[in-house]
């Protein structure tokens, strides 16, 4: 472990991400395991981390759901009890189970025998039969979100199409009615944008979240009640039929379809940003795919691994183990840098370029038992979007602005996109 005391890196202190590609090089050649101030091990490089992730056996997943979802709150021990009070009421306006909410293990943060549980049930929705229902929508709204392009003067890649998109897909496959996709929007951002934003685990954050929570719960809580006494041909009662006497509470299926909307939503939007910038940035490899439009998926595999939308996950030490020639103590947390293994030398041939070309893996959508389940829908979702925007796109060039990054600490991706005529 690396004790250079040159070398500062914390993945939850916004300096860091404002600079995280360089200290990514950094952390890849002198600090293959680097211990942080705040008692984390933060591991770069591609053999290491993919080999942590396929070893479940010596590296919990419990973390990622502490870590980066929010859901059950950790509280400091000496939370005022006015506080603590307020807390509890919030909580108990749920339409959930709360003793079940407390201790509740979301997919993405679950070992098995629960994770091995919830991932059979899940894995009902993802059938190829469903995949394929998928790309027919997703199709149908990129169409409709690129109606009028050609004559517009300027276009907001996000707000036009990279929010949306998701948005009404998840919303569409899930059964919601179109009145509540601002809601879909709403509910996705605060989950994805509180937990790990620069005021993560204050009161109002903690407050925020549960008032989101309720909104969410009170929606879906009936909607999945009626599909588990009446199934429909949807995603939403593939999640909550009974099957071989095994399904999800309702708090389980509540946690999950968060988890789904605001994984999915951000993953997407920020894929299908992330890809067009570093196009319109490249020009070279926009010419690539505009001479041959069948590297599309590989331009997807591509941006995926140059700016992977979650720049790096959580583990825990199962029991003392070595890594990279430092040993992990039992309980150690451990940060697996995602975004860095992308770019490792050792693995990549010129990682910092942006070349759609490459095929070399990567592991943005993870690795093993906890490889990401929306990883066909999310793909599916950006190769539907380049596909449908492609021939209109050396139309335009970014705008002039300074692109700014979105506030997540986690997540990479830009707050406004906004294209301008060529």
């Amino acid at each position: 472990m690396s004790l250079a005391t040159e070398l500062y890196y914390e993945p939850w202190d916004p300096a860091c991400r404002d600079r995280a590609f360089e200290l990514y090089q950094e952390l890849l050649e002198h600090a293959p395991v680097y211990g942080t101030g705040s008692g984390m091990y933060v591991v770069s490089r591609f053999d290491d981390v993919r080999d942590i992730m396929a070893r479940p056996h010596l590296f919990s997943n419990r973390p990622n759901q502490d870590e980066t979802i929010g859901f059950p709150p950790k509280l400091a021990p000496d939370t005022p009890p006015e506080v603590l009070q307020q807390l509890l009421a919030a909580a108990s306006a749920l339409p959930l189970d709360l003793s079940e909410l407390l201790t509740a293990r979301v997919i993405v943060g679950a070992d098995a025998p629960q994770h091995t549980r919830q991932r059979a049930i899940v894995s009902r929705g993802f059938t190829p039969r469903r995949i394929a229902e998928f790309k027919d929508i997703i199709e149908r709204i990129v169409g409709e979100c690129l109606t009028g392009i050609d004559g517009s003067e300027g276009f907001d890649l996000l707000q036009q199409l990279a929010i949306p998109l998701p948005v009404r897909v998840i919303a569409d496959i899930l059964s919601v009615d179109a009145a509540h996709y601002p809601d879909v929007k709403r509910w996705s951002n605060t989950l994805a944008s509180l937990p790990t934003s620069e005021d993560r685990g204050s009161i109002d954050s903690i407050v925020a979240l549960l008032g989101m929570l309720k909104d969410f719960s009170e929606y879906f809580v009936p909607r999945i009640e009626a599909r588990r006494a009446n199934p429909l041909d949807d995603l939403l009662s593939d999640f909550v039929r009974a099957e071989d006497v095994d399904t999800m509470t309702a708090t389980e299926a509540v946690l999950f379809l968060l988890v789904l909307m605001a994984a999915g939503n951000e993953t997407s939007t920020n894929l299908i940003g992330n890809t067009v910038v570093a196009l319109l940035q490249n020009p070279d490899q926009l010419a690539l795919l505009e001479a041959d439009p069948g590297l599309i998926p590989k331009a997807i595999e591509e941006s995926v691994r140059y700016r992977s939308p979650f720049q790096f996950l959580f583990r825990e030490a199962i029991e003392d183990v070595e890594v990279a020639g430092t040993v992990i103590p039992k309980g150690g947390m451990i940060v697996i840098l995602v975004g860095a293994a992308n770019h490792d030398p050792r693995h990549f041939d010129q990682p910092d370029r942006f070349d759609i070309t490459r095929a070399t893996p990567h592991l943005a959508f993870g690795h093993g038992i906890h490889f990401c389940l929306g990883a066909h829908l999310g793909r599916a979702e950006a190769i539907g979007a380049l596909t449908g925007l492609l021939p209109h796109l050396s139309k335009f060039r970014l705008a002039d602005e300074p692109l700014e990054p979105i506030r997540s600490l986690l997540i990479c991706g830009y707050q406004r996109i906004p294209l301008v005529p060529a």
